[in-house]
């Protein structure tokens, strides 16, 4: 596959694309802010002009902010939408009628698994998730028949930088056994060569989610607000 990188950090996409090349495959690197206006578009429009017709659009940008939502910076809060939903949300309309028209092609959608619950401390981004949740379901729905699907794909607490950037040190669920980002790939190609419209990695992450479907939402809520305070 020959991939297009996109996200801010330019240096550290070359990182990325160098190592796509060394095995063996190709990739462009577009270093663009996707919560700015009009960056969706301006993506599509430089894919159609490289000649590039995408099969499967990861919308993996994203982060998460914590603490009390009374506290929390407005305009950080407002830039989490921006990039989590918004920018989501643009990117699929830019490419699912391409997609459609040629009759195939895969979206593949990252939420979490704070998407089936309330999240306390982490109260809009888990709502974001939700918001990608539940519009890949209903996408994948409306595309059944076109050749075309939607993936949702929820990791629990995974071995990234996600926990560095939200604040979340020393946290119950920061401390907890925490997934590689190579298992949740795993999870998330195998549930795309099977047209899954919902996957949840990990064999825990899945009781959880389960066992959240059966709570009562307020029980959930609190459940959720003892793993992601801060331990004392």
């Amino acid at each position: 596959m020959h991939v297009i990188l996109v996200a801010r950090s330019g240096e550290r996409l070359q990182a990325v694309a160098d190592e796509v090349r060394a095995g063996g495959g190709e990739a462009t690197v577009v270093e663009a802010d996707l919560t700015a206006p009009g960056a969706a578009s301006a993506l599509h429009e430089q894919t159609r002009r490289d000649g590039f017709d995408l099969d499967l659009l990861i919308n993996n940008a994203g982060f998460g902010t914590y603490g009390p939502f009374v506290g929390i910076d407005t305009g950080h809060e407002a830039e989490l939408i921006d990039l989590n939903i918004g920018a989501l949300t643009e990117l699929c309309h830019r490419f699912l009628p391409d997609m459609v028209a040629r009759g195939r092609g895969k979206v593949l959608n990252i939420a979490s698994t704070a998407a089936f619950q309330p999240t306390p401390f982490m109260a809009t981004y888990g709502a974001s998730k939700a918001y990608v949740l539940n519009l890949s379901i209903a996408l994948n729905e409306e595309l059944r028949g076109t050749g075309v699907s939607v993936c949702c794909l929820c990791p629990g607490a995974t071995r990234t930088e996600f926990f560095d950037r939200a604040g979340m040190r020393n946290t119950r669920l920061q401390q907890a056994r925490l997934q590689s980002p190579e298992a949740v790939v795993a999870t998330g190609l195998w549930a795309l060569d099977r047209k899954k419209a919902v996957a949840v990695s990990g064999w825990a992450n899945k009781v959880l989610v389960q066992a959240s479907r059966f709570a009562p939402r307020v029980l959930a809520a609190r459940i959720a607000a003892a793993l992601i305070q801060q331990a004392g």
